[in-house]
Formats: C-alpha cells, sequence, structure tokens
C-alpha cells in the first residue's frame, strides 16, 4: 500500500499552468484536536492574467462553504480536487483582486498514522500538515499547488490552551480567547505551495541563546544530546552564508520536533524524534541538509519537479561542505564516496534530469551530489563558488532550470560545459572502464607503461568524456598521470624512471564510474522500474528501506572520520 501511495504521489499533477497569479494567501485555520477538524478561511490576493476565466485552485477533501469578495458571494464549482471559482465581471488584464474561501472539514493525508508522507495528520494529540510532496498542498488550503507558483503568507492559527500553533515565517502576536489561542505568523517573501506547513501541538519553545532569530520547538523530554545538535543552528548558517550568500530569510529559522520525517519547510525544519533518538549525528546531518533547502530549493526553485536535482543533490553536496569544515576534505570525499557506493547498490541508471517519476531516489540525491564534486573539480574550487553565488544572485526567489545553473558555470568559468551536463546530468548511466596494460623494463633503467582504457557501458548510454587519473608505483616511488578519455577504445604508453608495481585507475575514486562491465543493476528501488528474476523478501525490504531513508545506507556504512558524521534526507 506503501508503494502505491507513493507512485500516486510521483505521478499525480494538480491544475495545469494557472491563469491567474497569486500573490498572497492568508489563513485562518480553527483547530479541533479532539474533533479532527479544521474551519478555516483562506484569503487570497491574485492578479487576474485571465479575467474571462476561473480562478482554478486545487483542493483535497474539504468542503467549501462559501466564496466571497468584496462585492457578495462568487459562483464556485468542484470538479474531483479542482474548485473553480467563477470571477464576477469588470475585472481588467493585470487587476489585483481577493477573494474569501470559506471550508471545512477532516482533513486528509496519503498515509496512515505510523508514517505521513504528506497532507495533514493528527497524531500524539497535535496536527501536522507536509506539503512537501507534488500537489498536496491541497490537503491544507485551496492553493495552486504548483512548484514554480510562489507567493507570500500569513497565518492565523486557533487552538487550545497549551498548545502551540507554529507556521511559517516570524510570530507576530497572540490573541487569547478563552480557553483559545490564536497565533499570528507572517511570512513575507515568496515560496512554493510545497514549503508551507502548520504545527500544532504541545512543545517546548527552545530559544538560542545567541542569536535572537533561531528557535525552536521540541518535545520536553529531548535529551541534551539532541539540544546541543540545534545548537549548531547557526554555525551551519554561518558556513552557508560565508559560501552562497547572506541567510535569505526575514522570518528567522527553526526546528519543530514532529512525528515523522526531515523536511524543508521555509523557516520551519521538520526534523523527526527518531533522528534525535536513533544518533545526535544522524540528526545533526538531517540538520545541515535541511537548512542547506533554505538555499538549494526554497530561495531558487526548480521550475518543474522533474529538475528536483537542483533542490536535493545541491543540498545533498552542501553536506560535504559541512563535514569538510568540521572534519577536512578526505573525510567530506569520503563520505561523498559512500554515497556513490549506495547508488551503485540501488541499480538506477536513469538521467538525473527528467526526475519523472523517481523524485527521492539515489541518483537525485547520491548520484546529483557526486556530479556536483566532479563539476567542483573540473571548474576549480574558486570558479564553482562563484558560480553558486552567480546562480543565487541571478534568480533570487525564482523559478530555474538545469540551463540555468549550467549558463552561471559556463559564465563564472569561460568554459563551454555542454558535454558536462550532457552526459552527467542528461544522460543515462556512468562509464565502466576495463584498464589492461603491460610493463617493459627499459635497458637504461626505468619502464614504459603500453595501457588500454577502454569504456565498456552499454551501447544506449553515452561515451563519455572524462579527465581520470593513473597512479603508477612501486614500494619508493610513484607517478600520478592525468589522461583525457573520450572514447570506447582508447591506448596509450607512459614512460617512467622506475619500474612499478602496479598501474591503479582513479585511485582516490574521483570519478563517477563502474570498473570492467560491472553494471551493477541488483535491484531497481521505488519505482520498480523491473522486478528482480527471483524474490527475496529481505531483500526488497532492504531496498524499500533504501529508497524511503537513503540516509540509512550511509549510517550503515559509514566509518568514523568524524564524531559529525553527517547524513540527509529529503
Amino acid at each position: 500500500m506503501l508503494l502505491v501511495y507513493m507512485f500516486l504521489i510521483c505521478t499525480m499533477k494538480p491544475s495545469e499552468l494557472p491563469e491567474q497569479d497569486i500573490l498572497h494567501y492568508e489563513l485562518s485555520l480553527n483547530v479541533d484536536i479532539a474533533g479532527e477538524l479544521l474551519e478555516c478561511i483562506n484569503e487570497i490576493t491574485f492578479i487576474a492574467h485571465s479575467p474571462d476565466s476561473s480562478l482554478d485552485l486545487h483542493l483535497i477533501g474539504f468542503e467549501v462553504d462559501k466564496v466571497t469578495n468584496l462585492q457578495g458571494d462568487l459562483n464556485c464549482s468542484r470538479l474531483g480536487d479542482t474548485l473553480s471559482i467563477a470571477l464576477p465581471e469588470g475585472i481588467n488584464p493585470g487587476d489585483t483582486c481577493r477573494v474569501e474561501i470559506e471550508y471545512h472539514g477532516h482533513p486528509m493525508a496519503y498515509s496512515g498514522r505510523e508514517y505521513m508522507i504528506a497532507g495533514v495528520t493528527f497524531i500524539n494529540g497535535g496536527m501536522y500538515s507536509v506539503g512537501m510532496e507534488p500537489g498536496c498542498g491541497g490537503y491544507l488550503y485551496p492553493c495552486i499547488d504548483i512548484i514554480s507558483e510562489k507567493a507570500s503568507y500569513s497565518f492565523h492559527i486557533t487552538v487550545d490552551r497549551g498548545l502551540w500553533g507554529i507556521a511559517n515565517g516570524s510570530l507576530t502576536g497572540i490573541d487569547e480567547t478563552g480557553e483559545r489561542l490564536t497565533y499570528h505568523w507572517d511570512h513575507p517573501e515568496n515560496i512554493s505551495t510545497y514549503l508551507a506547513a502548520v504545527a500544532v501541538g504541545e512543545f517546548e519553545r527552545l530559544e538560542d541563546p545567541e542569536e535572537d532569530w533561531i528557535c525552536h520547538w521540541i518535545s520536553p523530554d529531548m535529551s541534551q544530546e539532541g539540544r546541543d545538535v540545534l545548537a549548531r543552528t547557526g554555525d551551519i548558517v554561518d558556513l552557508y552564508e560565508g559560501l552562497f550568500c547572506p541567510y535569505p530569510w526575514s522570518g528567522g529559522l527553526g526546528c519543530i520536533e514532529i512525528a515523522e520525517g526531515g523536511n524543508e519547510h521555509n523557516t520551519k525544519i521538520y526534523i523527526s524524534p527518531l533522528y534525535f533518538n536513533y544518533s545526535a549525528d544522524w540528526a545533526l546531518g538531517v540538520l545541515v541538509h535541511e537548512i542547506a533547502h533554505h538555499w538549494w530549493g526554497n530561495y531558487v526553485t526548480e521550475a518543474e519537479w522533474s529538475e528536483i536535482w537542483l533542490a536535493e543533490s545541491f543540498a545533498t553536496y552542501s553536506e560535504t561542505f559541512w563535514l569538510e569544515n568540521e572534519c577536512g576534505p578526505d573525510s567530506a570525499h569520503a563520505r561523498l564516496y559512500r554515497d556513490l557506493e549506495g547508488y551503485f547498490w540501488s541499480g538506477e541508471t536513469s538521467p538525473i534530469v527528467p526526475a519523472k517519476g523517481y523524485l527521492w531516489t539515489h541518483t537525485v540525491y547520491n548520484k546529483g551530489s557526486f556530479v556536483l564534486g566532479m563539476l567542483r573539480r573540473t571548474i576549480g574550487d574558486q570558479v564553482f563558488f562563484d558560480t553558486l553565488k552567480l546562480y543565487l544572485s541571478r534568480h533570487a526567489f525564482g523559478s530555474v532550470t538545469t540551463a540555468d545553473f549550467r549558463r552561471a558555470a559556463e559564465d563564472a568559468s569561460g568554459l563551454k560545459l555542454g558535454w558536462f551536463f550532457d552526459q552527467w546530468v542528461y544522460g543515462r548511466g556512468y562509464p565502466c572502464y576495463d584498464l589492461d596494460y603491460r610493463i617493459d623494463t627499459l635497458p637504461l633503467g626505468g619502464a614504459e607503461v603500453a595501457f588500454s582504457l577502454n569504456q565498456t557501458q552499454p551501447d544506449h548510454w553515452p561515451t563519455f568524456r572524462t579527465d581520470i587519473e593513473l597512479l603508477a608505483s612501486d614500494s619508493t616511488s610513484d607517478t600520478l598521470v592525468t589522461i583525457m578519455n573520450d572514447s570506447r577504445i582508447f591506448a596509450d604508453t607512459l614512460r617512467l624512471t622506475f619500474i612499478p608495481d602496479s598501474i591503479i585507475l582513479d585511485p582516490e575514486r574521483f570519478v563517477l564510474r563502474s570498473d570492467s562491465s560491472g553494471v551493477r543493476e541488483p535491484f531497481h528501488s521505488l519505482c520498480l522500474i523491473k522486478a528482480p528474476d527471483t524474490f527475496d523478501f529481505s531483500r526488497w525490504r532492504r531496498g524499500l528501506l533504501l529508497s524511503l531513508f537513503p540516509i540509512l545506507y550511509k549510517y550503515e556504512n559509514s566509518d568514523p572520520y568524524c564524531k559529525d558524521q553527517v547524513t540527509h534526507n529529503t
């Protein structure tokens, strides 16, 4: 059943590109925890680009009571998950308009109480909305639920006394009415629908002693170890500000300890108690990843879900910046390579872009992260970080494609990088190398090494162009040679001043590659691209878990390079 839910999430599609442009959502939510009921008002401010058309919104499961504007009631209709509001006469293209939608009901989620994927869930005396998956914003409020459609937000959350009502942005006030409290939140910057979220529960408010703009909402029994992890929030932001640009949000930053997951809801990160209970290092890794999303995905957002690597690969690779800063470049690269082993184990061979039908996989997280590392080596450290800054400054608060990132890399480096993106981002698979060599001793000393380096990957995969290293060594000497391989069959010779014991290809594992014809396809997880020849339940269960939580592979196969090993989630 879980796989069915995940398939529906990946394939569902809300309304096509909108004919109106949402500017602001003002949500008033009256939350009845005991009755698992919401009574809501959503006041939407929008620009009417096509006033002769309706305002079409995505809404799931609620009953609409009425729709009004300043002139009175408006006609509306429901077809499936689409709420269509007829606009009144007299509106001109470009006019700013407002409608108010009153609705109520028992909200829905994609899955049961044990594993909340998206939507709204009541659990443990609280309520949590998760909009992370495509088309799931409508589980909380009527919206144009398209990733490229951005708006600002205000929230007014009414709950029983003793509960917190938390949403994106800054807390601007709390009103008391008898035994009820109303929390007011304001998020003035534009964000995509999937980043808006609301959490209600009995939380302890944990303020950062040094940064008044950082505040967390946690369970009162969180361990000191977990509190110490959250205390690193300011350090993580400081690192990213130095590498990318200043933190772009006025609403502060904090974590909410919720029942499930790790999600980058803007300014209010969701992190499950599971991570804190299992390992402080694990929780720190999720925190590092989700904070990175406030630049990659939240600030500069992929224009289509199929370009999700612009969020997830970048946030995953940002984890290595933290590890590099804390423990050094060797530890960072070792972690990156362990990620790559997880990708190989998965058997996934599809392009990073487009990621249709397999949004949260090893291809997007692990391969995409490693490819960014290769780009960094290709254009150099300084140019790579110049590229990131240029890309962010050009597209601040906007929607982007991979072509936008490529242009930034080319402009910063002065290089033509189409070949790099064609093979590593848009192409299938990876190079499989077969190295063969013969060592001939020279009469006057030293040796000549005749070698062939052939690409043996399937014919329907690209022929890859790579700068790759060969290490020749004996017990006292070594020579590192970089060759440029861009053909299926390649042969050359090396002249050395010593007689080597061995020739090693890519000794530091800087290239995304497999040896010989060893194309590893043991199990196609998540999207079930093909079924295994024989059904092994233990293998299937592990594959499913690794698909849902790529983090597990890294933790189980981690080495003690640093006490702050990092992992990732969404």
